[in-house]
């Protein structure tokens, strides 16, 4: 029985997933583990890179078994978007804060799909931003600023 793939798109995704996965899982190492009553940070990339293989496993074996989709164009500026919006909140989170990172990286990363106007933007910039405050600098204690030195904080 010759091996057949019958959904190129799940393939690929799943290949995706995979490389992810496995990149991340090889750059964690570079961080302190940590244990379970105290995160290190390398924590979250480790488990996060053995879900996203786990999960293009999965994929990948779905694509081996379900229908063939025809695979459609990579849709390059949504795809350029959402790592621009990466990029700006790797290099303003520090100097700008988390208020201004996480405002800016919401607005540009929302340009990539067309369902969103400005009211939809803001609101989901500001949700984000409190949402994030509150679990990852108030309940974690992540060593982030929320105002950054820019702002002369």
């Amino acid at each position: 029985m010759p091996f057949r793939i019958r959904d190129k798109m799940e393939f690929w995704s799943a290949s995706l997933f995979i490389l992810f996965g496995i990149a991340f899982l090889v750059i964690s190492p570079n961080y302190e583990f940590g244990s379970l009553s105290r995160i290190g940070s390398g924590f979250f990339p480790t488990v996060l890179s053995v879900l996203l293989i786990i999960l293009g496993l999965a994929i990948g074996v779905r694509s081996l078994v379900w229908a063939e989709r025809p695979l459609e164009r990579l849709a390059f500026l949504p795809t350029f978007l959402v790592t621009l919006s990466m990029l700006v909140f790797a290099v303003t989170v520090e100097n700008a804060g988390a208020i201004v990172a996480i405002v800016l990286t919401t607005i540009i990363a929302s340009f990539a799909s067309k369902q969103f106007n400005w009211i939809n933007r803001l609101s989901l910039a500001v949700a984000l931003t409190v949402f994030s405050i509150v679990i990852f600098i108030w309940s974690l204690g992540m060593p982030v600023p929320i105002i950054g030195v820019w702002f002369g904080a």
